[in-house]
């Protein structure tokens, strides 16, 4: 068995053995529905052949048409697009969405391609895909290295390929050709209200916090951009090639501009400001540590040395099983990426519905509906947590999830 189901089975049974939830939810929810694989053929600029692997996962539909992103890098493989889309089953279920999960991915490394080829290589996945999409089967959505250009293609190729317009069939799509305002800023933002919602409660404390954050993408900017302005310090951010500390707080605007312009941490030269090896943001002096790369990126052999005392998971996966184990031991609060980085499946779902009623919204009525809606999940999260007497928020989030997806399977069986 891969180890990838491992995982999931393991924090599938640690939420089922808190409550009275059937075995046969488990038991559903144990591997997908569907998985596609593909080899995408496409040409390059100088008019030669290239193959990338592609793929398609839909987990899980009981709550409704699959929803998730695609990813184009690298390191995506079959084992990684099926764990993604199992999460995005949670995080919809959380987020009191009426979808199930699904993710794509291809295995390129985007920085190789130009422009040209980028947009062959978005077309070429949504036709190999056309026949699993739609606004009432599966509605792909942005992820890493997919953008508004990236989603722009696919949903002009989706169009073409049915013969008539699909508004609702992707989301994430620029505002231009019917996207959501104020989708760029949601993942971000929402990290930024859950955590709000965390202090409120209790479980994490504090004024003028001290925040890192692994990673400087569009997530962790924007996330920073609106703790730096409630006061808190941002002291260490990184990316691929350094990380930057200040323990005084890091010019957030400054660095914004700063990667805006393709340039790397490591090349940075400011007055206090120290440049250290990127797998140091991991461990360096804070109050909350916001992993905004990759997955598995906390794992047994560092979660011992995180000083932390609350883990803001904005990226997928970022803590690996062992991990979780070792910060629970610490007192560490993690709060999990099922929750933590659900801002952008709201605002696409915000966007299918834009779509499907042809009733458009501003950015402010955007944010106030993403407010209201995950901060309900943050607080649910935290009652279930309290409720069921489970010491991570990571299991009663399972709970929540495995509660709402176990009543739609048992309304629609007879008992």
């Amino acid at each position: 068995m891969s180890s990838i189901f491992d995982t999931i089975h393991h924090r599938l049974s640690q939420a089922i053995q808190c409550t009275d939830i059937p075995e046969d939810v488990f038991n559903g929810l144990r591997y997908p529905e569907k998985t596609l694989a593909v080899n995408l053929v496409i040409r390059r600029d100088d008019r030669s052949f290239v193959n990338f692997k592609a793929w398609r996962c839909q987990y899980d539909s009981s709550r409704g048409p699959t929803k998730g992103g695609i990813r184009f890098h690298p390191s995506v493989c079959m084992d990684e697009v099926m764990h993604l889309a199992f999460l995005m089953t949670i995080k919809c279920a959380i987020a009191g969405l009426p979808f199930g999960g699904a993710k794509g991915g291809v295995c390129v490394d985007v920085k190789k391609l130009s422009e040209h080829e980028l947009e062959r290589l978005a077309r070429a996945y949504i036709k190999a895909f056309a026949s699993m999409v739609g606004p009432d089967k599966d509605i792909p959505a942005p992820d890493m290295y997919t953008g508004g250009a990236v989603l722009a293609w696919m949903a002009d190729e989706f169009d073409r390929i049915q013969g008539k317009k699909y508004r609702a069939a992707l989301t994430g799509k620029p505002v231009a050709m019917n996207g959501s305002q104020g989708r760029i800023e949601a993942t971000g933002l929402g990290g930024y209200y859950v955590l709000n919602t965390m202090i409120e409660s209790g479980l994490c404390s504090g004024e003028s916090l001290k925040i890192g954050f692994q990673g400087f993408g569009n997530v962790a900017s924007f996330c920073a951009r609106y703790l730096a302005e409630d006061g808190h310090r941002i002291v260490a951010v990184s990316d691929s090639s350094a990380c930057l500390f200040c323990a005084e707080g890091l010019d957030v605007e400054a660095l914004i501009r700063y990667k805006d312009e393709q340039r790397r941490f490591s090349d940075y030269e400011q007055e206090k400001v120290e440049v250290l090896e990127p797998a140091e943001v991991l461990t360096i002096d804070c109050d909350i540590l916001a992993p905004a790369a990759l997955a598995d990126q906390i794992h047994k052999d560092n979660a011992g040395q995180i000083k932390a005392s609350v883990i803001l998971e904005l990226a997928n996966a970022p803590v690996t099983e062992e991990a979780d184990s070792i910060l629970q031991d610490n007192n560490v609060v993690v709060i999990p990426d099922v929750l933590a980085n659900s801002g952008g499946v709201i605002v696409s779902y915000f966007e299918w519905v834009q779509n499907r009623t042809g009733d458009y919204w501003q950015k402010e009525y955007v944010f106030e509906r993403l407010r209201k809606q995950i901060e309900k999940a943050a607080a649910d999260v935290v009652c279930c947590k309290e409720e069921y007497q489970v010491e991570s928020l990571r299991t009663a989030a399972y709970i929540l999830a495995l509660k709402e997806i176990a009543e739609v399977i048992m309304a629609k069986n007879v008992k």
